[in-house]
């Protein structure tokens, strides 16, 4: 049963073979030297040839010249790409609690990369009357080396938020147009 197999070493993989799949799955159509996936994401250089071997082996990944680019005949690409991209709730809420530590936010939203939805302008969008940009920006970088891309986030203060809301704003209703979910409402916001 060759679906076992490829089920099989997807399973038992490395703890790193997870940051690459969803590496893969944000940059589809883009190929790589495992140099600079590996630079990217910040794994050492001969676990990331490892992983691509095994990936190759299975399928998930294809040789475009000496790089490798995401196959898109795989045979469980799309089941495996709703599984990786979407975070769980609980690592959701541990995002919540290092914001809070950042800030005293009186709205939380998560949408894109959290829900599994990599259209999607914005990650995090957070009203705060006070927030420090620096303290927010490392703990960004820190997600973004485990979710295999940059996380996108808009901070802005209740007056802007609501006065956007009430002028049909593209961006929020964007954000409000797919999927996202609702962490700290402080606010009274009732959604769209």
């Amino acid at each position: 049963m060759m679906d076992d197999v490829i089920l099989d070493s997807l399973l038992n993989g490395s703890l790193f073979r997870v940051r690459i799949l969803r590496f893969f799955f944000c940059h589809p159509n883009h190929s790589f030297y495992a140099k600079e996936v590996s630079k990217l994401i910040k794994i050492r250089r001969p676990l990331v040839s490892k992983e691509f071997k095994e990936l190759k082996k299975i399928g998930f990944l294809k040789k475009a010249g000496r790089k490798f680019i995401l196959n898109p005949d795989f045979i469980f690409l799309e089941e495996l790409k709703s599984l990786v991209t979407k975070t769980s709730p609980g690592f959701r809420q541990e995002v919540r609690k290092m914001i809070l530590k950042i800030s005293p936010v009186r709205f939380l939203v998560f949408s894109g990369i959290f829900l599994g939805d990599l259209e999607v302008e914005v990650d995090i969008l957070a009203v705060a009357e006070k927030f420090n940009p620096k303290k927010l920006e490392k703990l960004t970088a820190k997600l973004a080396k485990n979710l295999g891309r940059p996380i996108n986030y808009s901070v802005m203060n209740r007056k802007e938020f609501e006065y956007r809301w009430r002028m049909f704003d593209r961006f929020l209703r964007d954000i409000f147009e797919g999927p996202y979910e609702i962490l700290i409402n402080k606010i009274g916001f009732e959604g769209p």
